[in-house]
């Protein structure tokens, strides 16, 4: 395995099952078990005896084990033999080892933009605010409809919407 020296590389060892996103900027290998999202600005191996339940999302990816979902390249993926995908494929570049097993579809397109994971954390953060400001307005008006109960029935409040 051929690594640029100047990128940091994250290794979960083959005794390791992690379950939640991963994001990085730097490569990333997997040699254990990962039950969540993947978000990989470099390159992303998955080994052999590995498993990967969820989406990959890199600029290349090798896999050599296992996956169970979607995965997307900007620029290339190397099934290599003994490879089980079953999700769907896009990359701008594929290598297919014929022992390797594909369970979905194979989309190779040549204008695929690559990830920016800056970008993509600064779009989920400003969704997450936007959320958090619905759920803040919608509080609100439920209190307002509330206090508006109140002034015009006085009396559920007082004697608990019933008669005495």
């Amino acid at each position: 395995m051929i690594l640029n020296k100047d990128i940091a590389v994250t290794i979960f060892s083959k005794d390791l099952i992690f379950k939640g996103n991963i994001v990085t900027k730097g490569d990333l290998r997997v040699e254990g078990k990962v039950e969540g999202s993947i978000l990989c600005s470099g390159k992303v191996i998955i080994d052999v005896n590995a498993k990967v339940i969820g989406p990959i999302h890199a600029q290349w990816i090798e896999l050599h084990g296992f996956c169970e979902g979607e995965i997307y390249a900007s620029e290339w993926i190397n099934l290599a033999p003994k490879a089980v995908l079953k999700g769907d494929l896009t990359t701008k570049k594929i290598i297919i080892d014929r022992e390797s097993n594909v369970l979905g579809r194979i989309q190779i397109e040549k204008d695929l933009p690559v990830l920016d994971i800056d970008q993509i954390s600064a779009n989920k953060k400003a969704l997450e605010e936007n959320k958090k400001l619905k759920n803040e307005i919608d509080l609100k008006e439920k209190s307002k409809t509330k206090i508006q109960d109140v002034i015009e029935n006085p009396e559920d409040l007082i004697f608990g919407g019933g008669w005495i």
